[in-house]
C-alpha cells in the first residue's frame, strides 16, 4: 500500500478548506429538503462530537480516525442501524422519504458525483496510482477516467460514509473488485511506510534468460497487514512483472557502477534497494 502525502507541506487550515471545498462541490445544486433530512438524521442518531449534535457536513469531512469512531459506533449497534437507514431512502428532488427510492447518500451524493468534486478529490490526493497494489494508474479528468471508486468502510454496511472525503479511494478496477465490501486495517490515509518489501528466488541457474526462472517474494514488515495482501491477492499479481525484475537484474549484470545511463541509475539508487537485489 501506498500511504497518501495528502496536501503534504500545507497548514492543517489549507488542508481543511481543501476537504470543505469538496463538501460544496458535491452538495452544489443537491434538494435542500433532503439536506435537512441528512442534517436532523444525523444529529439525532449519530454520536455527538465535541459535545455537540453531528451534523452531515461534520461526517462528509471527518477525518480517518473519526471515520473509525463512526463506523465502529455504527457496527456496534448495527441493528439498529438497519432499522435507522430506512429513513433515508428518500427522494433525491423532493427530499420525501420513499422506500422504493435509494439511499440518499448513495444514489445521490455518491452515485451522481460531480464530475468537479471527483477531480478535485484526485488532485489534492496527489497520487496518480492505484495505493492498494502501486502498479496501475488512476486518474479522472474531463472525459476520461481511469480510477473506480473504493469505500474504505463498505457504502453496503455504512451508507452515510459513502460520500465523505476520507472514505473514497480512488483505486484500479481489480483492486476494486478483490476488495468489495471486506474491512482492510489499514487505508491509505494512515502514513504506515514500508508494510512490505520484495526480494526474488531463482529456480535454475540461468535464470537470467527466462523469467519462468524466477519467483518474486513478498515480505511483510506487519502481519497485520496480510489479511489485506491476501484479500488484494498481491503476491500472485506480482508474480506478473517478473520480466521486469529479470531486465533489471540482466541490467546490472551488463553495466559496469563507472558507466551508468540514466535508466540505470535510477534502477540502482532508487528500483534495486527497493528489490534487495
Amino acid at each position: 500500500m501506498i500511504p497518501y502525502m495528502f496536501m503534504k507541506g500545507e497548514t492543517d487550515e489549507e488542508i481543511k478548506n481543501a476537504v470543505d471545498r469538496f463538501r460544496v462541490l458535491n452538495h452544489f445544486k443537491r434538494s435542500r429538503e433532503a439536506r435537512n433530512v441528512l442534517k436532523h438524521w444525523c444529529e439525532k442518531y449519530l454520536p455527538k462530537k465535541d459535545g455537540k449534535p453531528r451534523t452531515y457536513d461534520d461526517v462528509v469531512t471527518a477525518k480517518p480516525d473519526e471515520l473509525k469512531e463512526l463506523k465502529e459506533y455504527m457496527y456496534e449497534h448495527r441493528t439498529e442501524f438497519i432499522q435507522y437507514n430506512k429513513e433515508l431512502h428518500i427522494d433525491a428532488y423532493s427530499g420525501i422519504r420513499n422506500e422504493s427510492k435509494e439511499h440518499y447518500v448513495i444514489g445521490c451524493l455518491y452515485s451522481q458525483m460531480t464530475n468537479k468534486a471527483k477531480n478535485h478529490l484526485i488532485e489534492k490526493l496527489g497520487n496518480r496510482v492505484c495505493p492498494y497494489c502501486n502498479r496501475n494508474y488512476v486518474f479522472s479528468s474531463s472525459g476520461v477516467n481511469t480510477c473506480q471508486w473504493d469505500h474504505f468502510y463498505s457504502k453496503s454496511h455504512y451508507p452515510i460514509l459513502a460520500a465523505s472525503f476520507y472514505n473514497l479511494i480512488p483505486v484500479c478496477t481489480t483492486c476494486n473488485h478483490h476488495k468489495s465490501a471486506n474491512d482492510f486495517p489499514y487505508s491509505p490515509h494512515v502514513n504506515k511506510d514500508e508494510l512490505l518489501r520484495f526480494s526474488f528466488t531463482v529456480k535454475q541457474a540461468n535464470f537470467y534468460k527466462n523469467e519462468d526462472y524466477i519467483d518474486i517474494v513478498v515480505h511483510l514488515t506487519d502481519e497485520t497487514y496480510r489479511s489485506q495482501v491476501e484479500k488484494l491477492k498481491l503476491e500472485k499479481i506480482y508474480q506478473g512483472h517478473k520480466d521486469v525484475v529479470l531486465d533489471i537484474i540482466n541490467k546490472h549484470r551488463i553495466f559496469s557502477e563507472n558507466y551508468l545511463p540514466a535508466d540505470i541509475y535510477l534502477i540502482n539508487t532508487i528500483v534495486k534497494p527497493f528489490l534487495n537485489v
